[in-house]
């Protein structure tokens, strides 16, 4: 793939001890077989209004260990919107963390939703290179060798790619045009605290 030379990326405008203006966690699920794709669970944090990558885990997941995984992200980094990709039965996984949260006792976490419309995957992800060139989406240098893997092995004729952490990065533009509004409620009732 010489889509992308993720070398030659724009340096993230911020420093470590710079506060964040939101955050938020996306997660692409999976089905449970064998044979299915892994399941991605992606930390963002919000600079000058760029959406930055600090985080992330994929691999097979349940539906339980994604819950308890991205659960388990939003506490460590006190982040209260969880976005789920929501095509098909995928959007029982809000349901389910709906669920699971009332029974922990766990209030102020927010499920919501994200589906694709129209653009298909690998469109959304193209779109995604150039925003990444662009410096509308950032990567933390952590996260930069999970995602320079399937980066490196995408082909956009294909709809087989192992994408998962790619379409998370894709979806970011999107979760912050149609959830900010939640998203710096939650900051600012977390600041106010």
């Amino acid at each position: 793939n010489n889509l992308i030379d993720l070398s030659k990326l724009p340096t993230l405008k911020y420093s470590e001890d710079d506060i964040h203006q939101g955050n938020f966690i996306i997660i692409d699920p999976s089905g449970n077989k064998a044979t299915s794709d892994a399941v991605s669970v992606m930390y963002f944090e919000i600079y000058d209004s760029v959406p930055i990558c600090m985080k992330l885990k994929e691999g097979r997941m349940s539906p339980g260990d994604t819950i308890r995984t991205a659960l388990t992200m939003a506490l460590e980094k006190n982040c209260s919107v969880i976005v789920i990709e929501s095509n098909a039965y995928q959007a029982s996984l809000c349901y389910w963390l709906n669920f699971i949260t009332t029974q922990l006792g766990i209030f102020g976490i927010h499920p919501v939703e994200v589906y694709s419309g129209s653009n298909s995957k690998n469109s959304r992800i193209l779109t995604m290179f150039k925003q990444l060139k662009s410096g509308e989406v950032g990567i933390h240098s952590s996260c930069l060798a999970e995602v320079s893997l399937q980066v490196v092995s995408f082909n956009p004729l294909k709809t087989n790619n192992t994408d998962g952490l790619l379409d998370c990065l894709a979806y970011a533009p999107k979760v912050m045009e149609l959830y900010m509004d939640l998203i710096i409620s939650t900051l600012t009732i977390e600041n106010q605290e």
